[in-house]
């Protein structure tokens, strides 16, 4: 009896827990049904104010006063029966949401029978709920507020904690962004004053070029005036000896050719000094497009420097948060030690459970008593609902019929 009794007792409590399970899923799935009727019922009657509203404007001014005082009777007729439907579903969603926590504060007790303390609680708690039975329905929901303040403080542990991992996840996201990003502008940096560099290279060369061939042009000019000194003396010491007349046409011919070497010169010198004007001019840009570079160079060091801080005020935010992890470790390794005494004094309990194998089969008949009286209210329940859908479905009708009405009063 004691082995058996002890391996059969969870299993049954399992099967009724399971079936519990099934019929609340069943309530829940009512409710929801009944709060979508609502809202349809809902969509309806502000459907039905719209047309009245565009059927009271579009009326003859004569009628006025009597559809005015039907629309109002209508009106009012729909308004109460809106607040009648809210103020069931409202009875229906607290009496669920009470059955539920009673269900909840049933499981724990049930699913803790095994320990010796539990089991204290068990008693003096149903001991409790008898008596909460017969009191008011004010300390019934001053206990079931304490359950539902539990209940947040559970969830917003979990929120804490998925808070805590969404926060490192996003710090591990901002660090390898921050390494691709400095990896990325160092690059590109690079690229770019390379390229500037081998550009600032090419027009250094070729300036160098162009004035050493302005320089050999400057030379040639000044190379040519002392030949043309030398030839100009020996035409005239052969011109001497010929007639003025020839003497004056090869002095003009001479000095026609002279001019046009010069004018010939003057044009390449005008040349070379426009290239070297376009040359200055593209040096110009160069060192526009050079400070423009620089200035995207510091625009980007000041975007790496705030990168660089963000990246440590994350990693200082990430310190923090392994410190909270570490403590919250050390609180659970402590919770853990508390747990595995507990689980010794319990192993040590076990010893005085033969004594009260009795008691645990009376309260476990108590609980089945529970059970079968919850059962019966679960039943009444879906009686319930199933009422309200029929009241939703009749009211659903109803402002059918009077939608129809009106249509056929706007025709």
């Amino acid at each position: 009896m004691s082995l058996t009794t002890k391996r059969q007792l969870p299993n049954l409590n399992n099967e009724k827990i399971r079936q519990l399970n099934s019929v609340l899923i069943n309530t829940e799935d009512n409710i929801r049904n009944v709060q979508q009727n609502f809202e349809s019922f809902k969509q309806t009657t502000s459907l039905v104010d719209k047309f009245r509203n565009n059927g009271s404007k579009s009326t003859i001014p004569r009628n006025k006063g009597d559809r005015f005082n039907n629309d109002g009777s209508k009106q009012s007729i729909l308004s109460n029966e809106h607040d009648k439907a809210k103020h069931e579903t409202s009875k229906t969603t607290k009496q669920q949401l009470n059955s539920l926590l009673l269900y909840k504060y049933v499981f724990s007790q049930v699913g803790h029978s095994r320990h010796d303390r539990r089991l204290q609680e068990i008693e003096l708690e149903i001991k409790r709920h008898r008596e909460e039975q017969q009191r008011k329905l004010t300390t019934s929901l001053h206990n079931e507020g304490d359950k539902i303040l539990q209940a947040q403080s559970i969830y917003n542990k979990q929120t804490h904690e998925f808070s805590l991992q969404n926060t490192k996840r996003h710090l591990e996201e901002n660090e390898i962004n921050s390494t691709l990003l400095t990896q990325q502008n160092s690059a590109t940096l690079l690229d770019c004053a390379k390229s500037i560099r081998e550009n600032v290279t090419q027009f250094k060369n070729q300036l160098m070029r162009n004035e050493i061939t302005y320089e050999k042009q400057i030379q040639n000019v000044e190379d040519l005036s002392p030949l043309l000194n030398q030839r100009r003396k020996t035409e005239r010491d052969h011109l001497q000896m010929e007639n003025k007349y020839l003497i004056k046409q090869q002095t003009m011919l001479s000095k026609s050719a002279t001019l046009n070497e010069m004018l010939n010169f003057k044009r390449e010198l005008e040349k070379s000094e426009q290239q070297r004007e376009e040359l200055f001019d593209e040096l110009e840009s160069l060192i526009k497009t050079c400070d423009e570079k620089d200035k995207l160079v510091s625009k980007t060091l000041l975007e790496l420097k705030e990168v660089t801080e963000n990246c440590d005020t994350f990693g200082r935010q990430n310190t923090k948060l392994q410190y909270d992890l570490t403590l919250a470790l050390e609180k659970l390794e402590e919770m853990t030690e508390e747990a595995e005494r507990f689980a010794k004094e319990s192993t040590s309990s076990q010893k005085l459970l033969a004594d009260s194998e009795q008691k645990r089969e009376e309260f476990q008949i108590q609980a089945e008593e529970t059970i079968k009286q919850w059962k019966a209210r679960v039943k009444k329940f879906e009686k319930d609902i199933d009422r309200y859908k029929l009241d939703s479905t009749q009211m659903l009708e109803k402002s059918e019929q009077q939608r129809e009405e009106l249509f056929d009063e706007l025709e």
